[in-house]
């Protein structure tokens, strides 16, 4: 007498084991996806603070501006030492933005992204 398990046709065999393959396939895109969550959540707080404290830091830079002003007045005209202040602030502005765009293009979300092509590629593998 054979057992249950016996009795399985090979149809019911290949059956539960796609069914198997099928939901390992979907958990591993499910912990890629979670994993890039967490990434873009990280990258977002990290933002965050960086934008804080662009504003705390640009209004000290201002009062510091101001203070130049107030320091070159006493030896040119209050426009000339505001002109003088401005034209340097602005030179030292743009050497500092364009800095840093050309360093911005380089980042991207590059572990989760290698992550996301390994579960891919790993996926893929399956439906060969």
């Amino acid at each position: 007498m054979m057992s249950d398990e016996g009795d399985r046709s090979l149809t019911g065999i290949l059956g539960d084991l796609g069914g198997s393959v099928d939901a390992l396939v979907r958990a591993k895109f499910r912990l890629a996806r979670a994993e890039f969550m967490q990434e873009a959540r990280r990258l977002a707080r990290a933002a965050m603070l960086l934008a804080i404290g662009a504003v705390i830091g640009s209004i000290a830079l201002a009062f510091l501006a101001l203070s130049l002003v107030y320091a070159l007045s006493a030896s040119v005209s209050p426009f000339t030492a505001a002109l003088l202040v401005a034209v340097i602030s602005g030179a030292g502005a743009a050497a500092a933005l364009t800095a840093g765009l050309n360093r911005l293009s380089g980042i991207t979300l590059r572990k989760a992204n290698r992550r996301m092509h390994e579960h891919m590629e790993w996926a893929r593998g399956f439906g060969r």
